[in-house]
């Protein structure tokens, strides 16, 4: 199921993807909402976890509006560059998972079960900003497959959002 929130206001258009299933743990451990406070945003959650696989049509219907930039995070951050692509438009994601396929996440079968996109290796350009930690071979593995730009930070977390928190206001358009 999709959750929505929606906060329109002047200047260019930011859809942010949640990587939790839970909007609430999302803020508390990414701080996305602080991160776009104030722009023009609207915010998707995946409740069912699923990487946005059953909504699909549903969000490209949602975004009728042009939109500037998606963003996410780990899970969300498969979201942002799906999206970006399918609406031709910039993505800004922090240790994306690009293909579906390690079984240790939940939900991971299920998904890719439903998936017109289980691989997002066809996705290239330098309009994707890809952030991820230089030193976990998982975040390196999926971020380096794409032919992107790519940000590799000094760190071993798959929380690069968290390790480059006060860089993150800067790299959303006013």
């Amino acid at each position: 199921m999709l959750e929505v929130r929606e906060d329109y206001k002047p200047g260019p258009l930011v859809a942010v993807f949640s990587s939790q299933n839970i909007f609430s743990r999302e803020r508390k451990v990414f701080e996305w909402e602080k991160t776009t406070e104030g722009k023009n945003r609207i915010l998707f959650c995946d409740t069912e976890g699923l990487w946005y696989q059953k909504c699909v049509d549903e969000v490209i219907e949602r975004l009728k509006e042009p939109t500037d930039l998606t963003i996410g995070c780990s899970k969300g951050g498969y979201a942002a560059l799906l999206f970006a692509h399918l609406l031709g438009c910039k993505s800004l994601s922090f240790s994306p998972q690009t293909v579906l396929e390690d079984a240790r996440w939940p939900g991971i079968e299920k998904a890719k079960a439903l998936s017109r996109y289980p691989d997002l290796s066809f996705i290239h350009g330098k309009q994707h900003d890809i952030y991820y930690c230089k030193y976990n071979p998982g975040d390196v593995f999926h971020a380096e497959r794409l032919n992107v730009s790519h940000h590799p930070v000094e760190c071993v977390t798959h929380a690069v959002a968290k390790e480059i928190r006060e860089q993150l206001a800067c790299l959303i358009p006013d």
